[in-house]
């Protein structure tokens, strides 16, 4: 395949030249991109550096090792010893008497070297159990490899679609593209008519609408664009942000430390609590400024950029905080003010667990 002609969607899609230069409201932020990638590079990056085909390697690798380690109890086991002392004996705690030997005066013979090497090989004939162990360890070794190459399959496969995917997102914008320079091109022909004579203004309002909803689709197709160079850059991403993870456990820990103890504590009054405000802010702002640097973050922020997803998001966290947050502010209200014992306080709620399961 040559140069000119390689399948190339990163650069068709992130090229800023090839887009509309006009800002555009609700339009996706384009970000550059390496200018050529073929398909097989793509499949072959995602192989090398996906998490689920390195953890299928190294599960195989742990089998392995289980193999080897159940073949080893099949195996003859050699083992040695030496060692090596320097030695005085006394002849008298034997029972004999220096006059005994020829030449000798003392009871005491010494000091004298000896040296002791010994060798052992030992070798089970028939060790059922065993055999059995490494039959399985086999198997297991065989499964590892089959889930390696359904991990490798099934990542070729993702990457192969999100590729194609991000092709035809460029082609939209592309299409889309080109509707908004005709929209545009009809908007000054219906004016220049209006203008000689030959059209009316309905003709000129037909036409801007035409181009503002172009722009509208032109808009959508750059963010679904920049939405498959996301989901394709996931497909080979392999490190895992355990900085922002420990930040954001770190700081969602303490913060709901001093949550649940702040109350008994007299909040800010004790050291504890202000303590682990102090250390839960800082974590939490840590985490955010990580989040929104570092290239492959555990929560991205980023997508909040988009107006339409954050103020969903916010309106369904409103939600769930003025419906959810009266299930544990409720029964505390009762017992608390209105002096409810903890039954009566149950069963005053109760109705609304009912009225839940009602579809």
């Amino acid at each position: 395949m040559r140069g000119s002609d390689s399948f190339n969607p990163l650069n068709l899609i992130f090229d800023p030249s090839s887009l509309v230069r006009q800002a555009l409201p609700g339009a996706a932020k384009t970000s550059p991109a390496p200018a050529q990638l073929s398909l097989s590079d793509a499949i072959q990056l995602a192989l090398q550096n996906n998490s689920a085909t390195l953890s299928a390697q190294e599960q195989r690798r742990e089998a392995g090792g289980f193999s080897t380690q159940a073949r080893s109890a099949l195996l003859p086991n050699l083992s040695g010893v030496s060692y090596q002392a320097n030695l005085t004996a006394n002849i008298a705690a034997l029972g004999f008497q220096p006059s005994t030997f020829p030449g000798v005066a003392t009871s005491f013979i010494g000091p004298f070297n000896n040296f002791d090497a010994r060798a052992r090989l030992v070798q089970n004939i028939f060790d059922r159990s065993a055999i059995h162990n490494y039959q399985s360890s086999k198997q297991g070794v065989r499964i590892a490899e089959f889930r390696q190459q359904l991990a490798r399959e099934q990542v070729s496969e993702a990457t192969a679609l999100t590729y194609l995917e991000t092709l035809r997102s460029e082609r939209n914008v592309a299409a889309a593209q080109a509707n908004v320079t005709l929209a545009e091109a009809l908007v000054r022909l219906a004016q220049d008519q209006r203008n000689a004579g030959v059209a009316t203004g309905v003709d000129v309002t037909r036409a801007e609408t035409r181009l503002a909803q172009e722009r509208v689709n032109l808009a959508q197709s750059q963010t679904a664009a920049e939405q498959a160079r996301v989901e394709f850059t996931a497909c080979d991403r392999r490190r895992i942000d355990r900085l922002g993870f420990a930040l954001m456990a770190i700081g969602l820990g303490t913060l709901q430390l001093v949550l649940d103890k702040g109350e008994e504590e007299d909040w800010f009054q004790s050291s504890l609590i202000t303590g682990a405000a102090v250390f839960a802010a800082v974590a939490l702002v840590a985490f955010v400024i990580w989040e929104l640097t570092t290239k492959e973050p555990i929560v991205d922020l980023r997508i909040l950029k988009n107006r339409n997803f954050t103020v969903g998001t916010s309106i369904m966290t409103v939600m769930g905080i003025v419906l959810y947050g009266t299930i544990a502010l409720l029964p505390l209200f009762l017992q608390t003010m209105l002096g409810y014992p903890a039954m009566q306080s149950g069963m005053t709620v109760s109705p609304r667990g009912f009225g839940s399961i009602v579809p």
